[in-house]
């Protein structure tokens, strides 16, 4: 673990309920504070770039202090910087980490096999993201790391990837596919035998070029075996450490609290039970029966028949929205362990950075570090 104790949040949820606006806003809510931020997202769409405004793809970190101080005129007491994630330069950052050889890096990176992993293969994109992030995480440059994690349905290949990679890495599983030279034995043979005949078989599915490819990639691999190993090993025991906060993101509509109730299942399925979550757009009564009842004395002083038929309709339709809102939530109560944010739906689209720190820190009051 990096000897400066970073913590990592990650926002998981379905798509469209504000898991990137919320994720920027807690950023700058911790950097607002003193913290220094790192604002990480895994999903493919630039929402995240084009809320704090910035230029460019942002694959390294991108500074957001001098935009904040340019729209707002104050100044970030911490430090907020904000990147997406490529697979492919995840792929390329880990392979420069362990091979020094360009030529091999080369062959590597122009393999198809390379370029179908990193672009293609759900799970191993998901692995690739969660490493770069380890390896920010390792450096102890930033505070907190809040992570915006792609909609909801690749949420567990993130978590489960370093799993998968552990177990392909296995010698048992890969000594069928590389030529490993160190091993005479009559356990080497029979594994070199056996990885022969399976070639022989995938390339009469797969075509004989395929294969070759496939080869070729894993040998040139074979260097940084054990290191890749090792380095799984340690991202899948970081999911369950006390350096991560996990928080779902959803919103009163049913559907959505659905996939939430899902996401909180699996979740703790994997042995993660401290989940904080997120309802946002919430019915802006939720929450304020004061106002509620303010509104019920103004309708029996109120002289006003149009008014008050006003008002009575008003809260008609408002507490038929607490009412499903009410229901969905208490299916959730039992799996939900530190508790529930309710954020009120602003009526707006919140694009402004002066926004999002409000925002963020009406999050922030309800989140312990």
């Amino acid at each position: 673990m990096n000897r400066k104790n970073t913590k990592l949040f990650f926002i998981f949820g379905p798509g469209g309920v504000g898991k990137t606006t919320l994720s920027s806003s807690i950023g700058l809510s911790y950097a607002s504070k003193g913290l220094n931020v790192l604002v990480v997202t895994v999903d493919p769409a630039r929402r995240l770039m084009d809320i704090l405004g910035i230029d460019g793809y942002g694959l390294s970190p991108a500074p957001i202090n001098h935009i904040f101080e340019k729209e707002t005129g104050k100044q970030l007491k911490g430090r907020m910087d904000a990147m997406m994630i490529d697979s492919r330069d995840a792929f390329l950052n880990l392979l420069k980490r362990y091979i020094t050889d360009e030529k091999i890096i080369s062959q590597i990176t122009s393999n198809r096999i390379f370029h179908y992993l990193s672009d293609s293969l759900i799970g191993a994109q998901e692995y690739l993201s969660a490493e770069r992030i380890y390896d920010i995480f390792l450096g102890g440059e930033y505070d907190l790391i809040v992570v915006d994690t792609a909609p909801s349905k690749n949420a567990f290949e993130f978590i489960d990837g370093a799993k998968k990679m552990a177990a392909f890495l296995d010698k048992r599983i890969i000594r069928f596919f590389v030529d490993f030279q160190d091993d005479e034995t009559l356990s080497g043979i029979f594994f070199k035998k056996t990885g022969d005949f399976l070639y022989k078989i995938m390339g009469i599915i797969f075509g004989p070029d395929f294969i070759l490819d496939m080869k070729g990639f894993l040998n040139s691999l074979s260097s940084m075996y054990s290191e890749l190993l090792k380095r799984a090993y340690e991202l899948d025991a970081l999911y369950l450490s006390d350096n991560i906060k996990y928080f779902i993101v959803g919103s009163p509509q049913k559907l959505s609290l659905g996939e939430l109730n899902h996401l909180l299942k699996g979740l703790k399925m994997r042995g993660i039970r401290k989940v904080m979550t997120i309802i946002n757009k919430a019915p802006y009564l939720y929450n304020n029966k004061d106002i509620v009842d303010r509104i019920n004395v103004m309708m029996t002083k109120c002289k006003n028949n149009d008014i008050k038929t006003n008002l009575e309709s008003i809260l008609r339709i408002e507490g038929r929205m607490l009412e499903s809102l009410n229901d969905n939530l208490r299916d959730l109560d039992e799996l939900i362990r530190d508790g529930k944010i309710i954020l009120p739906d602003l009526y707006m689209e919140v694009m402004k950075i002066d926004q999002l720190l409000k925002l963020g820190d009406i999050c922030t009051g309800g989140i312990l570090l």
